[in-house]
């Protein structure tokens, strides 16, 4: 698969084998992902190496699945978890014991979903435009 934006060509590579002699339970799959970014001259920036063990049955999951399926996962990170950290600051966050991580993870879902759903492509501009302001953040509250 290959990819091309922001200046870089991003090349993955995925090949995967039966994983019968391997003693581990439901273990069915072994596969290797080379990830490989290159710059706009074709220089290598970088190159990364991912083992990925799966229960999945090779007549049901295919290289392409297995890495089509890892680089979903990626998106998660990239839509939740990233936006979560550069705007909320939620790793430095010292909120550690009882609910609070969780209610705190929560209202910041709630919040980015909400962004969402007015369409804001830039949640951190947003966010600091309204934060001191009730009458903005009721109109991101209210459909």
């Amino acid at each position: 698969m290959k990819e091309a934006g922001r200046g870089r060509t991003k090349v993955w590579s995925c090949w995967n084998c039966d994983a019968s002699g391997i003693e581990f339970p439901h273990l069915e799959q072994v596969a290797c992902i080379l990830r490989e970014v290159f710059g706009v001259t074709g220089e290598k920036i970088s190159k990364e190496v991912a083992i990925v063990i799966t229960s999945a049955k090779p007549e049901r999951m295919t290289a392409a699945n297995i890495n089509r399926h890892a680089r979903n996962h990626w998106g998660i990170e990239s839509k939740s978890h990233y936006v979560r950290d550069t705007v909320y600051g939620e790793d430095r966050n010292q909120a550690y014991s009882g609910n609070g991580p969780n209610a705190l993870a929560a209202l910041r879902n709630l919040a980015i979903g909400l962004f969402r759903l007015k369409s804001v492509q830039n949640v951190k501009e947003v966010t600091e435009l309204i934060h001191m302001d009730r009458a903005r953040a009721i109109q991101f509250m209210t459909t």
